[in-house]
């Protein structure tokens, strides 16, 4: 065959010294902007859910935390009982429920709250959780001082149910998402921009 047979069918020369730098075509673009629509679309929809989750159950939280320095009294439980019902998943569901009675600067206020994050919590595995309150019982209830009608049997961090903590690694992973999207669209930008 002829050399200029072998030459019309070689694959192009690599040889970038004699081509000026203007003739480099890079293709970034449409894959690193669809990726980034994807990724904050991503990270938008778990940022939202995790976040409106914390403000859900963290507000509870936060407001049992805002009982540590409420006042200590004295009170007796009046009734108490769990309610069983029937979850979604068709196992039992316990939910405790607490009557108390307390004296705060010569008032008799009564009360039904134990802590704010477990008033509305239940679960399948507290089937004896009134035992820990039976009626007649003597109990300490801690007062609001700026409003002697709100009171808790549980404050501070002895309040919180514990079970509200599974959101928080959620929120974390949403604030590690938000930050590596934010550096990849920086410098997607910035290389679409040299």
């Amino acid at each position: 065959m002829s050399e200029d047979f072998w030459e019309a069918n070689l694959p192009p020369n690599d040889n970038t010294e004699d081509q000026p730098s203007s003739d480099k075509i890079e293709i970034h673009s449409p894959t690193s902007i669809g990726a980034l629509f994807g990724g904050w679309a991503f990270t938008g929809i778990w940022c939202s859910v995790s976040f409106l989750a914390l403000i859900f159950i963290g507000g509870p939280a936060i407001a049992d935390l805002g009982t540590s320095g409420w006042t200590p009294t004295d009170g007796v439980v009046i009734n108490s009982g769990v309610d069983e019902s029937t979850s979604s998943e068709g196992g039992p569901t316990y939910c405790l429920w607490v009557d108390y009675q307390y004296t705060f600067e010569n008032r008799t206020y009564n009360g039904y709250i134990v802590s704010y994050s477990q008033e509305d919590s239940c679960n399948s595995w507290s089937e004896d959780a009134d035992e820990k309150y039976p009626p007649g019982s003597d109990v300490t209830v801690y007062v609001n001082p700026e409003n002697p009608t709100e009171a808790v049997l549980e404050n501070g961090f002895s309040g919180l149910d514990f079970t509200i903590c599974c959101v928080f690694p959620f929120v974390i992973i949403g604030i590690i998402l938000l930050v590596s999207m934010l550096r990849s669209t920086f410098s997607t930008l910035k290389n679409n921009l040299v």
